[in-house]
């Protein structure tokens, strides 16, 4: 009679994890492409997300919900970003030092160009990371959950800010922008 009752037990809880299993939905992963890349910069000139012309920067990338949703972006976890490098970095040390990227949500339509957005989750970095021709796919540590409505922040972060000792910087890697934007 125990033994039938263990049974039992151990069949309902089965049974409810089956029915909350079946109940998730699987997505498949989806890259999206934002913006046209229909020019760039160069080796000294920003703006370069993956720059190492100067140590120690910092930069801020505003991606209106508009614009994700008009891609097919919805909202969901994003693990990754990617950028596209046309050329390489070069020179002696091609490493970006203490990259770090963030990522955080606003209302904010256009950046201002005289302050910063707060960017309060750290997703990827900092590591010391090495820039190729191609896509580099910067994976998250930590997805984050994008609610499909907001605006995106990204900020990126890097160099040896300070460093007195030897030069720890090269050149910017080749990355295409889209031009004409009617916001900062």
């Amino acid at each position: 009679m125990r033994i039938k009752s263990s049974l039992l037990g151990a069949f309902k809880v089965i049974f409810l994890a089956s029915f909350f299993l079946a109940t998730l939905k699987t997505n498949a992963q989806v890259d999206i492409t934002i913006g046209t890349g229909t020019a760039g910069n160069n080796t000294t000139t920003f703006p370069c997300p993956l720059q190492d012309y100067w140590e120690g920067s910092r930069a801020q990338y505003l991606f209106r919900a508009s614009e994700l949703n008009a891609a097919g972006m919805g909202p969901g976890s994003i693990s990754s970003i990617k950028f596209n490098v046309i050329t390489a970095n070069s020179g002696t040390n091609p490493l970006l030092e203490e990259y770090t990227v963030k990522v955080g949500t606003t209302a904010t339509a256009s950046l201002n160009a005289a302050g910063w957005e707060t960017v309060p989750t750290t997703v990827f970095g900092p590591v010391d990371y090495n820039v190729t021709a191609g896509i580099n796919t910067l994976v998250f540590s930590t997805p984050f959950f994008w609610n499909g409505t907001d605006n995106l922040v990204i900020e990126i972060c890097n160099g040896f800010a300070g460093n007195a000792t030897g030069t720890w910087y090269t050149n910017n890697p080749i990355v295409p922008w889209t031009t004409g934007l009617s916001f900062n």
